[in-house]
């Protein structure tokens, strides 16, 4: 059975893209030739691949409007990128807004022979590329940060996108760090009624891998936590580990509460 994995941006920043790129390639190690990595986020630009050929998404548009696309149709399309095949973004920024909203369907009927589709769905909620993308998914990960502007903007998007669409998935916390100024993944995990599926690590190396044209996976703590998230994607993780942690953190509290309450008033806890 294919897995479609759709990476959605709470805001503009988030490191979606990166970590969507990230996933793709570490599946593609395991899956040689057997993953599709999709640009769809309707931004111009090829951060972190050699797109030499000058590929793009608008090569394909006419059959994704159309509705119709055969595999003949995309695989001229597609950029080799070690054992992964990549679609590339746009190249006319100006096309983002005339996607419409099943034209990922559509693509998914072409990519005959992949185990793993992969979408960077970016974070134009307004454009049909992402409405598209998130529609066809089978599994779906929100990356967020601990910014309070960010956090803001993604509980807009789940209010009035997300829960309207019947879209559920589970939140990557880019950019991780432990600090009593930002939220921690738990406290995160309460505001937006989802569940944190990695945390990722703050890593200061990013802006020169994009002028490296590459992912951090060469950083060790990066790479740590993308392949906890595509252990989880192939079935290989432990899914309900953040959930129990969760309620193990809750009992902790409670206890230290307890504890704390007793040694104020001067009797034993019991």
């Amino acid at each position: 059975m294919r897995e479609v994995i759709a990476f959605c941006g709470g805001d503009d920043g988030v490191g979606c893209t990166m970590i969507a790129q990230s996933a793709a390639e570490l599946l593609a190690e395991s899956h040689p030739g057997k993953v599709l990595m999709v640009f769809g986020s309707g931004k111009y630009g090829d951060d972190f691949i050699l797109n030499r050929e000058g590929h793009s998404l608008d090569a394909v548009r006419a059959n994704l409007t159309s509705g119709s696309m055969a595999a003949g149709e995309l695989y001229p399309h597609l950029v080799r990128e070690r054992n992964l095949r990549i679609l590339p973004a746009i190249r006319d920024s100006l096309s983002a807004g005339y996607y419409p909203e099943e034209c990922m369907q559509t693509l998914l009927q072409a990519a005959e022979g992949f185990s793993y589709v992969v979408i960077d769905c970016g974070s134009r909620h307004d454009l049909g590329l992402f409405i598209s993308g998130i529609k066809a998914a089978t599994r779906r990960y929100f990356v967020v940060t601990q910014q309070e502007k960010c956090l803001r903007r993604f509980q807009y998007a789940v209010r009035e996108i997300y829960r309207p669409l019947g879209v559920e998935g589970q939140l990557v916390v880019n950019k991780h760090q432990v600090s009593p100024a930002l939220l921690s993944a738990g406290e995160i995990e309460d505001l937006t009624g989802m569940e944190t599926a990695v945390r990722i690590p703050y890593v200061s190396y990013g802006w020169q891998a994009e002028m490296e044209k590459q992912t951090l996976l060469g950083c060790g703590k990066y790479a740590k936590a993308l392949k906890r998230l595509t252990r989880q994607i192939q079935g290989e993780g432990d899914e309900g580990l953040w959930q129990r942690k969760r309620s193990q953190r809750k009992v902790l509290m409670k206890t230290s509460k307890i504890a704390r309450r007793a040694r104020e008033t001067g009797t034993a806890a019991l």
